[in-house]
């Protein structure tokens, strides 16, 4: 179900939508991660026909283009299990700009035993 908000949200025009993302790491994502999972979302969305621009911060109050379609991405940690259970991230899609919250604490306890795995997973988790 998460995944089907964004196919509708790129689906609204004849070509793929761009999508301006505003990353906001909380200083919980070591660089080497987010940069590697960045190239990773970068190239599996390019072969579904769509851009992905990579923006630190908050998106501005007015919102991108009417062909691009912002999406603000977090990481928290320390969210009790019970909460979102099993779950490595969750969306708010209708939000005015949908959110993407990764919970990065259980993404690096599903990684532990393949560190070098983290920044795809990530990705995926992105994606």
């Amino acid at each position: 179900m998460k995944r089907v908000w964004v196919i509708a949200l790129l689906a609204g025009s004849s070509r793929a939508a761009d999508v301006t993302v505003f990353m906001t790491t909380s200083g919980l994502v070591p660089n080497q991660a987010s940069y590697g999972a960045k190239i990773q979302v970068t190239r599996m969305m390019a072969r579904v026909g769509v851009t992905v621009d990579w923006r630190n911060g908050e998106p501005p109050a007015k919102g991108p283009s009417a062909r691009s379609v912002a999406i603000r991405a977090g990481f928290i940690a320390g969210i009790p299990e019970h909460l979102h259970k099993g779950a490595l991230a969750y969306a708010q899609p209708f939000d005015s700009i949908p959110v993407i919250t990764v919970m990065y604490d259980r993404l690096q306890d599903a990684a532990r035993t393949r560190p070098r795995l983290e920044r795809t997973l990530l990705a995926h988790v992105l994606v």
